[in-house]
């Protein structure tokens, strides 16, 4: 993903926007890579946007950066699966 662009998930709706929603559509296969697009994605926004796409992105980065602080974020890695948990929000997905 070039700098400053953003996926093309971010393309709808900023109230439809949720993280376990763009890991189904990031392409990418790493899930380390997929984090980092989205994360990538929502500095881009609160860099360049405005409105409610921003305060959206502002809302979603900040979640994910308090979660990872709180130490709430984990991630179970197998070969078949993976499951996290980012604040509220509950991930899982077959690899």
């Amino acid at each position: 993903m070039p700098e400053k662009s953003v996926h093309e998930y971010f393309d709808r709706k900023s109230s439809d926007w949720t993280i376990t929603g763009f890991l189904e559509e990031c392409d990418a296969k790493l899930f380390t890579d997929q984090i980092g697009y989205y994360l990538t994605s929502l500095e881009n926004i609160i860099e360049t946007g405005s409105g409610n796409r921003r305060k959206k992105a502002q809302e979603l980065y900040a979640r994910y950066k308090q979660a990872k602080i709180s130490k709430i974020f984990v991630i179970q890695v197998s070969k078949t699966s993976y499951e996290a948990s980012i604040g509220a929000q509950k991930i899982s997905k077959i690899i």
